[in-house]
Formats: C-alpha cells, sequence, structure tokens
C-alpha cells in the first residue's frame, strides 16, 4: 500500500546509471566539512568547489566554502551547505 514519507532515501546511482564518484549526500548533510584534495577529490579546487556548489543548487540550497591553504598552496576546501527556508519553496 502506498505511503508518505518524511524524505526521499538517497540515490545510490548518479543519473546515466553510474555511481557517484563522490559522497554528496554525506558532504552536503547541513554540517561542515573539510575536504582535501588528493585525499578527497582529485580536481582542482576550483572545480571541486563548483561541483560542490552544483549539487546544493540541486538540493536546493547554498554552499559556503572556504579555500584552505598552506602558504601558497591550495589544499582543501571547507564546505556548508545551508537549504533554502521553505517559504522559497525548497523541499526538506
Amino acid at each position: 500500500m502506498a505511503q508518505v514519507i518524511d524524505k526521499l532515501p538517497p540515490r545510490e546511482r548518479a543519473r546515466g546509471g553510474r555511481p557517484s564518484k563522490y559522497p554528496y549526500d554525506e558532504w552536503l548533510d547541513g554540517r561542515p566539512w573539510v575536504l582535501l584534495h588528493g585525499e578527497d577529490f582529485r580536481c582542482g579546487t576550483r572545480s571541486m568547489e563548483g561541483i560542490l556548489r552544483r549539487q546544493a543548487r540541486l538540493r536546493h540550497g547554498t554552499l559556503e566554502t572556504r579555500t584552505l591553504r598552506e602558504g601558497e598552496e591550495k589544499i582543501g576546501l571547507a564546505v556548508q551547505f545551508t537549504p533554502f527556508p521553505e517559504i522559497w519553496g525548497a523541499q526538506p
């Protein structure tokens, strides 16, 4: 019998049937995360920031980011997802 649920379960596969390369549902759960280049992602930090911002928009929210550096070298990102308020039409 059909039933209402609080929220959809996370996707097991990305569109097109390919598994997601990164655990976006985990990283965009509202908690602040530190993602390190070479350990958590392999692309450039600017590319990863763009990818995460797109994923945040797909989840009806925004992403706050900080670039982490050691001297002049970019070593990772600190990120935190915030869903849009429900009055803007975001889904919980």
